[in-house]
């Protein structure tokens, strides 16, 4: 099943308390809301059907073990986080962990599994290997050569839906949440998977 959990006002943060979902073997894939948030030690601890994971634009705070032992293939660290705890993402064997900063969130312990694949941006190899918490990976760097939806023009009535699709290349790249916004959410919003609803 899916654990969502609904957007709510950036005034608003959100805690994940430690163990809030340890063990809980149904939960195949997690979205967390662009608002601040904190993930709890242990959190998804052993949640070993979780394969897919969203992390919201405001999350700040990866906790000890947070997401340990789940089977997730993809990680996309969003740019607000700052901290990551050890072994949170640990045990997820053969991961890909993408990180989009030139500084690396605070990091003073391993991370992952040591054949997970870290790709960073370009200029900032160098500084992610130096990381002891990354020491016994392969960090590479990413270049994305495009992007592109499966709709370029939509008509929508008031109350209509669709989806939009997108596409990274290179298909190494294709675990990236891709997020989407609009630039007027009185006449059309869209959500963290890109369903369109019609406003007017």
């Amino acid at each position: 099943s899916s654990l969502t959990f609904e957007p709510r006002p950036s005034s608003v943060s959100l805690q994940i308390d430690e163990g809030a979902f340890q063990n809980c073997k149904g939960i195949r894939s997690l979205v967390l809301p662009d608002t601040r948030t904190a993930i709890g030690s242990n959190a998804f601890d052993f949640c070993t059907a979780l394969q897919s994971v969203r992390l919201g634009n405001g999350t700040e705070n990866i906790d000890v073990k947070a997401f340990n032992a789940c089977n997730l293939k993809f990680i996309d660290v969003p740019t607000s986080v700052v901290s990551i705890g050890e072994d949170a993402l640990y045990r997820s064997y053969g991961a890909t962990i993408y990180f989009h900063t030139a500084e690396p969130p605070a990091m003073n312990a391993r991370i992952c599994s040591t054949d997970a694949v870290i790709y960073v941006p370009a200029p900032a190899v160098d500084t992610y290997k130096a990381l002891s918490s990354l020491s016994q990976n392969k960090v590479l760097p990413y270049a994305l050569t495009g992007l592109s939806l499966d709709k370029t023009s939509l008509t929508l009535g008031t109350g209509a839906t669709d989806t939009l699709c997108a596409t990274i290349a290179p298909e190494q790249f294709a675990g990236l949440n891709v997020r989407y916004t609009s630039s007027n959410e009185d006449v059309v919003s869209v959500d963290h998977a890109g369903v369109l609803v019609g406003k007017k």
